[in-house]
């Protein structure tokens, strides 16, 4: 039976931790600053390595770069028997550790980590001889912070190497030891300042608001606790619309924008437009309206993204515009009048029948036509262009009536 042979580190390491700094404890994790780790604990390896489990005893030297992120260096032996030899030989495993630790909180007295590195394990038997295996081990641990010098810490470690035997060996390792921390005496060994009666402290300016702003400064002396501020102590208003960032639900809202209480660009005529960018803010309720806010047109938008708002009808093959056209055309002319921003390229479209030059004249005619109609209608000649495309992109098959019907057509492209 093994014995244990570590035992004696307990009250040695009990008589530090009684001797070393015994002011009150801080409760906060170090900034910066090395320590010294001593610890115990129990090792259990793989049970494919063939080694018992055993107690184990190590030292680190670690270093906190800030309140979250510290490195430690540590080495820890256990003295144990090799498992399945026959025979009870002597044997020791060695532990090198190089690890990264990451604290979860800063500012308590309970700190919990986590941890994880590199690894080498030094396996040496009577029987089986030497061998060191490389790997990694990761986990968890909890540090009790005592004092500004001590801490208590536990810690639970997977720890995973290699052997050229068993292929990946899974350990495990539990500790309990003591972080010493250094200048703990310089700390301790602060004299207390003494008041001095003769000396009357300055008299400490009011925040009333706790803004960061002083009362004798803030022009918004009440502003709710944690409203950022401006210099002068009022709520911050990025976008300028003249409610504070805390309650504005817009804060990127253009500069001179009409906003809502909660700072949202109005939309009077509610098409879903906000008014600074609506071009017709008086849309009837309901109505479909384009991205400026104006109403869509009453049309078939086509793949080319043109408007067909019926058929117009001329006289064979003249560009004279039939009554019965009419009723379209006015539907033209109110989507005009109803978005008086927009511009329409009228195109003129025949079918195949004919010449491909009397067939692109003719198809240039009936745009004008169409265009002078909508001019006498009180529709601005600069909103209008008119042109010609023949037979070029037709809108169905020309070896049919019905096709070459479809073909001869008018659309109006916006510009």
């Amino acid at each position: 039976m093994k014995v244990l042979r570590y035992a004696g580190l307990i009250p040695i390491m009990a008589i530090v931790f009684l001797f070393t700094c015994t002011y009150a404890a801080s409760a906060e994790n170090p900034d910066k600053g090395a320590y010294v780790n001593l610890f115990f604990g129990k090792f259990h390896p793989d049970h494919d390595l063939k080694y018992d489990s055993s107690s184990i005893a190590g030292l680190g030297l670690g270093y906190n770069f800030t309140k979250n992120l510290a490195a430690e260096l540590s080495f820890a032996q256990m003295n144990t028997d090799e498992d399945g030899t026959g025979v009870d030989e002597d044997a020791f495993i060695r532990l090198y550790r190089l690890e990264a630790l990451y604290y979860l909180t800063d500012s308590s007295t309970f700190v919990p980590y986590i941890a994880a590195g590199p690894v080498a394990m030094r396996l040496n038997s009577d029987a089986t001889g030497n061998e060191t295996d490389f790997g990694a081990d990761y986990g968890l641990g909890l540090k009790y912070i005592v004092n500004p010098s001590v801490d208590l810490r536990a810690d639970v470690r997977h720890v995973i190497t290699f052997n050229e035997d068993v292929d990946t060996c899974n350990s495990l390792l539990y500790t309990l030891g003591f972080n010493f921390r250094f200048g703990c005496a310089a700390k301790a060994a602060a004299a207390p300042v003494k008041e001095t009666p003769a000396t009357t402290a300055a008299p400490v300016e009011a925040d009333s608001d706790r803004d960061g702003v002083l009362d004798r400064n803030d022009a918004c002396p009440g502003t709710p606790s944690g409203v950022a501020v401006d210099a002068k102590g009022c709520p911050k208003d990025s976008d300028g619309d003249g409610i504070a960032d805390s309650l504005d639900k817009c804060p990127q809202t253009p500069k001179g924008a009409k906003v809502d209480a909660s700072g949202c660009p109005l939309d009077a005529d509610g098409d879903g437009v906000a008014d600074y960018l609506d071009k017709c803010p008086d849309t009837p309720k309901g109505t479909k309206v384009e991205a400026n806010g104006c109403p869509a047109p009453k049309a078939e938008i086509t793949k080319q993204g043109t408007y067909n708002f019926g058929n117009i009808y001329f006289d064979t093959s003249k560009a004279t515009i039939k009554q019965e056209s009419y009723p379209v055309l006015q539907g033209v002319i109110t989507y005009m009048n109803g978005n008086p921003e927009a511009k329409l390229e009228i195109q003129g479209y025949t079918d195949s029948l004919g010449s491909r030059a009397s067939n692109q004249k003719l198809s240039e005619n009936r745009a004008n036509a169409v265009r002078d109609y909508l001019i006498g209608k009180g529709i601005a000649a600069d909103r209008l262009t008119a042109k010609g495309y023949g037979v070029s992109n037709p809108a169905a098959t020309n070896a049919t009536k019905d096709g070459r019907a479809k073909n001869r057509r008018i659309e109006f492209k916006p510009i």
